[in-house]
């Protein structure tokens, strides 16, 4: 999630955890401990650009880095804190929830989070919530702004601490059964596809700022289908979009460890365009409608490894980008009938 929202949950944490003995300060150390996480983009310049994209909330987000972290950084604020009566295990269990809820709450967007490393790389991801989701992030901005500002009633403090956590937690449950309900309406429209077998492989993600637009990817074979779904639409109106992975372009590149690390990255949900100059890799988990967040270009007979896949710049959005972000949530299709199989063009820089 956003490092605003990281923020604010943990410093409404860290209110819930101690506030009653640390007063603000358990609110400015749990905004404190709820960003730390993020702090692994400091050694980003030792990194290659893959390594950037693949190692992001990797130890940083090790649910047992951070579980052997929290008593150290607790001991830390004890010794700022001297004077204050709250021993040293306490604030370590202030650190212990307001680190382990950050990658927490970030298992629920697309990118993945390695909560198993050192034993496990594996990026676990629930897809149910957009990385910047306002209607989660204000109860929790609002009991942060309460906390700092409010006068010290104790019994008011908490119930707004309580209602925010309560409230921003009920949210992420509804994304879980929003996921589903769209999965099925994904499901229910595949099935029309006469040329499919149905064994493939899906994810859904929710749109834009949003948990009303749900995104389907369906993959069988080489070939991925794409489409939109809003809560305020017709399910009957679903129509999906062929795209062509580029099996023929990765028989080309031959071998190539770095590639290999981003399609394992992607989890098989990825493009492969063959430029003049260049091939394009395309995660299409992270964006749409042509607009895509992670686009690297491969230089096959580069020697340097840390030169042999290279980050795009972001391109800018398509004009019509916001306008369409707009037609879906109202509900209307994705694509009329009868552009439902044509072939997308190749995202430009």
């Amino acid at each position: 999630m956003d490092s605003l929202t990281q923020m604010v949950l943990g410093a409404t944490v860290g209110e819930a955890v101690l506030g009653k003995k640390a007063g603000r300060r358990a609110l400015f150390w749990g905004a404190f401990a709820g960003t730390v996480p993020d702090l692994d983009v400091l050694v980003y310049p030792l990194w290659n650009d893959v390594e950037r994209l693949v190692l992001h909330r990797g130890f940083s987000h090790s649910l047992l880095v951070l579980a052997l972290a929290a008593p150290l950084l607790g001991g830390a604020v004890k010794r700022i804190h001297g004077n204050l009566d709250v021993s040293w295990r306490e604030w370590s269990w202030l650190m212990f929830w307001c680190l382990i809820t950050h990658p927490l709450l970030d298992c629920f967007t697309t990118y993945g989070t390695q909560l198993a490393w050192p034993f496990s790389s594996y990026p676990v991801s629930w897809n149910s919530i957009f990385i910047i989701d306002p209607l989660y992030t204000l109860p929790l901005l609002f009991a942060t702004i309460t906390g700092l500002w409010s006068p010290k009633d104790r019994d008011t403090r908490t119930r707004i601490i309580t209602m925010s956590l309560l409230l921003s937690s009920s949210y992420l449950a509804l994304t879980q059964f929003n996921k589903h309900q769209a999965l099925a309406v994904f499901r229910e429209a595949i099935v029309k596809e006469p040329q499919l077998r149905g064994d493939g492989r899906w994810m859904t993600m929710p749109g834009v700022f949003n948990n009303v637009v749900w995104r389907g990817l369906y993959l069988e074979d080489d070939t991925l289908y794409e489409s939109y779904y809003s809560f305020f639409g017709d399910k009957e109106r679903v129509r999906f979009r062929v795209i062509q992975r580029g099996k023929a372009v990765r028989a080309r590149l031959g071998e190539h460890e770095q590639l290999e690390r981003l399609i394992r990255f992607s989890k098989g949900f990825y493009l492969l365009r063959q430029e003049p100059d260049r091939v394009v890799y395309t995660d299409v988990r992270f964006g749409g409608q042509d607009y895509y967040a992670f686009r690297y270009q491969i230089h096959p007979d580069q020697t340097d490894k840390d030169r042999q896949v290279t980050r795009l710049p972001r391109a800018k959005p398509p004009e019509d980008y916001l306008a369409n972000v707009w037609r879906l949530l109202k509900g209307e299709p994705y694509l009329p009938a009868e552009q439902a199989s044509n072939q997308p063009p190749i995202p430009k820089e």
